[in-house]
C-alpha cells in the first residue's frame, strides 16, 4: 500500500490472505444468547396415570338398636302362680286373641271368658262374643279362604261359634287378629298340697269333658 492509503495494482491484484480467527467457515456460529423478543415455548405437562388407591372394604356397622325377630304364629308365655288359692278365686286366661281394638281371653275350653277394650283398658261386661267358643281362624286368599284350627293365626280373622235367641249355631268373626299367645301357669307346691291344687286346676276346665253317664 502506498503512501496515499491506495492499494497498489499488484496489490489489487494480489490481496493478502485473511486470517479467520474463530471456527471454520462450514461452522455455524454459536449464538449466545436469544434474540430480541424471542421467549422460550412454556413445556407442556406429561400426563402421567395414577390409579387411585383401592379402599379397604367397609366394615359393617352393627345395628344401634336390635332387630327384633318376627313374632310366632302363637306364643308362648309361662306364668309362675305363687299361691294355688289364686286359682279358685280368679279364672286365669289360657289364651289370648289380639286385635287392634281388642283383647279376647279364652279358658282351656276356649270359650270367650274376657272382652277388654285396649284404647280404655277396661273389661267390657256386655260384649256380644262373651260366652262364644273359639273354632279357628279363617284368612282370605285370592283362590278362596284358608281355614286354621282350633286357633287362628295372625292375619286372619278369629271364628266363634254362639248360640242366637232361636237357639241355633251362628259363626261371629272378629277383626284381623294380630297376636295369639298361649298362657302356661307354673304352680310350686308342697307334696301335701297337690291332690288340692290339681282340684282347683280341674275346676277352671268346668265343661271341658262330658259329664258321667252322658257320652
Amino acid at each position: 500500500m502506498s503512501k496515499s492509503g491506495k492499494l497498489s495494482k499488484t496489490q489489487r491484484q494480489f490481496p493478502e490472505e485473511a486470517t479467520i480467527v474463530g471456527p471454520p467457515p462450514d461452522v455455524e456460529p454459536t449464538l449466545v444468547g436469544a434474540p430480541l423478543g424471542w421467549a422460550p415455548e412454556p413445556e407442556q405437562p406429561t400426563a402421567v396415570q395414577v390409579e387411585a388407591p383401592i379402599p379397604p372394604p367397609a366394615a359393617v356397622e352393627a345395628p344401634s338398636e336390635p332387630v327384633a325377630e318376627p313374632r310366632p304364629a302363637v306364643e308362648v308365655e309361662v306364668r309362675t302362680v305363687k299361691n294355688p288359692a289364686t286359682l279358685a278365686r280368679r279364672q286365669l286366661p289360657t289364651y289370648e286373641l289380639w286385635t287392634k281394638n281388642r283383647v279376647y281371653n279364652l279358658d282351656a275350653t276356649m270359650s270367650c271368658i274376657e272382652v277388654i277394650d285396649l284404647a280404655s283398658g277396661r273389661t267390657d261386661k256386655k260384649h256380644t262374643l262373651l260366652g262364644a267358643q273359639l273354632v279357628g281362624g279363617q284368612m282370605r286368599t285370592p283362590d278362596g279362604n284358608e281355614l286354621s284350627y282350633p286357633l287362628p293365626t295372625p292375619g286372619s280373622d278369629a271364628v266363634f261359634q254362639k248360640l242366637d235367641n232361636k237357639g241355633r249355631v251362628r259363626l261371629v268373626m272378629t277383626s284381623k287378629v294380630t297376636r295369639v299367645i298361649l298362657h302356661v301357669q307354673l304352680v310350686r307346691v308342697i307334696a301335701d298340697e297337690s291332690e288340692m291344687t290339681w282340684d282347683h286346676i280341674a275346676s277352671t276346665r268346668h265343661g271341658a269333658w262330658p259329664e258321667p253317664g252322658h257320652q
